[in-house]
């Protein structure tokens, strides 16, 4: 296809389907908040509400106002997620639960680094878009927290893994990076490029492995891998997240080494992970391929092929190279031959490893409305990119 092709694609399925779903099945107009368990035809099948997923829906639509168009009905929308987060989503000593019911009570505390960075970059973009103060507060009150934690990972044991183990997370490193650029609007420039750095030191690293090339989940403080289950295990997913993480972080500073180092780890990652007999990418997979105790890590998930779009198509977009063209197109093919949903609208989350549906819902616990808008939205600015560089003489 051609550039503007996609650019039709892309645009249509984020504005004319995607977004169009979860604004007119999500909200919760009784109590506020948004429901993030929808099934396929988005009927809610559950009430209780998850604090991840609500500021990652309350960003998506403030972004998208922000940079997009100002559409007073998605204003409206971060707003209903924004003043109920602000109300029940963390506790009097500033700590983010996981998730509260209907009504805001809290189910679950402990949201940990995950919670605490969406919220941050939630309230920053609502601040933005809304001209508030108190969403800026809050952004600006749980990125030093963040900030803190990152710098003394001693401090804390990991809540992911459930064990005493001491480890770092690839997730949280790479959420603080897209937090700090986020917020670049109301930090300093020295304080960003300080946090940049950090970050960018860490994934290249104490996640990198420099035999293949890719990235790991989890790394020891000290920037070595544990041999247990978590210190072997590779998400591609959030490899490629961390990779067009890298290249926004290197485009910001027209760093070519850095383009070319994360492009040839894409690259990589792509082919360690791409399933060869079924097509599709493996959601999680063991670096020394022993057993892995991941029982879903055969299954094709939306959010690894969409930050598989974003990575591969950024890259090609920047280099330009052929590799990375072809990836793009045989990620492109997968992805959009698998998971719309053209009877419904959205995108199937789960296939079985044959590509088949698995779960026909449309969000759950883990798949809520960010990860795929997101990937969309970044796809459309870099193939009007591409376009604009194509129209120069």
């Amino acid at each position: 296809m051609e550039i503007t092709q996609y650019i039709s694609l892309y645009e249509h399925a984020l504005f004319e389907d995607v977004l169009p779903f979860w604004f007119q099945f999500s909200p919760d107009r009784d109590y506020g908040g948004t429901f993030s368990c929808l099934d396929r035809e988005g009927n809610i099948y559950d009430t209780d509400k998850f604090v991840e997923l609500l500021a990652r829906q309350v960003w998506i639509f403030s972004k998208l106002y922000n940079r997009w168009e100002q559409k007073s009905d998605w204003l409206d929308m971060a707003s209903i997620g924004s003043g109920f987060l602000s109300s029940f989503g963390r506790d009097d000593t500033g700590n983010w639960s996981f998730s509260v019911d209907r009504t805001g009570r809290v189910l679950k505390a402990g949201g940990g680094y995950a919670c605490a960075c969406q919220a941050a970059m939630a309230f920053s973009q609502y601040g933005l878009a809304s001209g508030e103060e108190q969403p800026q507060e809050i952004a600006l009150e749980t990125f030093r927290s963040l900030c803190h934690s990152m710098e003394h990972p001693e401090d804390d044991v990991s809540e992911e893994t459930g064990t005493s183990r001491r480890l770092i997370s690839l997730k949280d490193t790479i959420g603080l990076a897209q937090l700090t650029m986020e917020m670049e609007w109301l930090l300093k420039k020295n304080e960003i490029s300080s946090i940049l750095d950090i970050c960018t030191d860490r994934i290249l690293g104490a996640f990198h492995n420099t035999d293949f090339n890719i990235f790991h989940e989890y790394a020891a403080p000290d920037g070595t891998h544990p041999d247990c289950f978590e210190g072997r295990l590779l998400c591609p997913g959030r490899s490629l997240e961390a990779a067009w993480t890298l290249l926004d972080i290197a485009r910001r500073r027209d760093d070519v080494s850095l383009i070319d180092r994360t492009s040839r780890i894409i690259l990589s990652t792509l082919d360690y992970s791409w399933d060869k007999k079924n097509g599709g990418l493996h959601s999680f997979l063991d670096i020394q391929q022993k057993p892995i105790d991941r029982l879903d890590w055969d299954l094709k998930l939306w959010w690894v092929h969409a930050e598989a779009l974003v990575a591969i198509l950024t890259s090609f977009s920047i280099t330009g190279g052929k590799s990375q063209k072809s990836w793009f197109e045989k990620i492109h093919n997968y992805t959009w031959d698998h998971f719309p949903d053209p009877e419904y609208g959205e995108w199937f989350g789960y296939l079985n490893r044959a590509g088949e549906v698995h779960l026909d819902l449309k969000g759950g616990m883990g798949k809520g409305c960010c990860r795929l808008p997101r990937a969309l939205f970044f796809c459309i600015k870099e193939f009007k990119r591409m376009r604009k560089k194509a129209d120069q003489p």
